[in-house]
């Protein structure tokens, strides 16, 4: 797997989570937003420091 591709998907799959997460809010009371926020910097977090891993294994 390249760095290419890892980076390509990471775009995809952040273009597909906004969207997912605006399409929430929009839906969402204003009593969840806080943990809706938390929820996804938490998410974001992991998935970059997944495929941080995945680079530094594949290098």
């Amino acid at each position: 797997m390249h760095w290419g591709e890892i980076k390509k998907g990471f775009a995809e799959s952040q273009n597909v989570l906004a969207q997912a997460s605006v399409s929430w809010m929009l839906r969402i009371e204003p009593s969840g937003f806080f943990w809706h926020v938390a929820a996804g910097t938490a998410g974001s977090i992991f998935y970059i420091s997944l495929v941080h891993s995945l680079y530094i294994f594949s290098v």
